[in-house]
């Protein structure tokens, strides 16, 4: 995917048939919607702008990079014409950015991972080494190794994640994500071979992720309160003032250090049947 298009740009062309479609990149990129236009600039760049049927929503697919994107108020995206890589081959045009509109979901498909962003809004720009994605209200991050055990969900107020080209097929597509705002970390981990059964939940006020690291790393710093529990333990830790997750290949939860001053942790396993015991301490 290759800026952005106000919903209330003027279109050369507006249709309300049943389903508008609008097909880029020798019909690697569709944009789909009930009704829709496009505006083509002096400037050689090409804008469109679908809305979707009622209790439906618009997609703007690419199948080479595994992205899709829905929304169900508009989807908007610019287009420029960009040369082929083969010679003899007329120009294609390339979306340069996206932007959606009204509970947004972005999806990226690797073979061995799934990411996907929940929001109210999203703004999406492709860059020469990597692209962006910009999220606004009520945004939920979602992680996950089709290897591994473990499901990694982050909400917040605001965030971004960049994302790598699609010829790294076999790489997890996020390279790093930001969220802030009353943030929360959910990861829950089934037992594997490498990774030991567990709920975790912290909160705080920001979270960093960065996957372009061995092993990768999530931070969550500010206000950081922790309640996680693992079989047959359960803990809940205090006085945190920066929380790190440490995750290995398969997106599982590797090791866990909580720094503060002081940090406290209590831990309480569950009472067996019968013996009428909240737990011991």
């Amino acid at each position: 995917m290759k800026g952005a298009l106000s919903t209330a740009a003027i279109l050369l062309l507006t249709l309300a048939s049943a389903d508008f479609t609008v097909r880029l990149n020798k019909g690697d990129i569709t944009l789909t919607g009930a009704s829709g236009g496009v505006k083509r600039s002096k400037t050689g760049v090409e804008q469109y702008v679908v809305y979707p049927a009622s209790g439906k929503t618009a997609v703007l697919e690419s199948k080479s990079d595994g992205l899709r994107l829905e929304a169900s108020t508009s989807l908007s995206a610019d287009a420029k014409r960009a040369e082929s890589a083969k010679r003899n081959t007329p120009s294609l045009l390339e979306i340069t950015e996206a932007v959606a509109i009204g509970k947004v979901q972005l999806s990226l498909t690797r073979p061995d991972r799934t990411s996907q962003a929940n929001s109210n809004k999203l703004t999406y720009r492709s860059g020469k080494t990597e692209d962006r994605a910009e999220f606004e209200g009520d945004v939920t991050l979602r992680d996950k190794s089709t290897q591994g055990s473990t499901n990694l969900t982050a909400t917040g107020q605001r965030g971004f994640m960049t994302i790598s080209p699609a010829a790294e097929k076999k790489k997890n597509p996020v390279r790093r994500a930001e969220l802030t705002g009353s943030v929360k970390v959910t990861i829950v981990q089934a037992k594997s071979e490498t990774a030991r059964a567990g709920n975790y939940v912290a909160t705080g006020d920001k979270l960093t992720v960065d996957y372009t690291v061995t092993p990768a790393q999530a931070v969550l710093s500010g206000n950081v309160k922790i309640d996680g529990s693992s079989d047959p333990d359960t803990a809940e830790i205090s006085g945190v003032t920066k929380l790190v997750l440490t995750l290995n290949e398969k997106g599982e939860l590797e090791a866990l250090e909580a720094i503060g001053e002081p940090v406290r942790s209590t831990f309480r396993r569950p009472a067996k049947p019968g013996s009428g015991l909240p737990g011991a301490r």
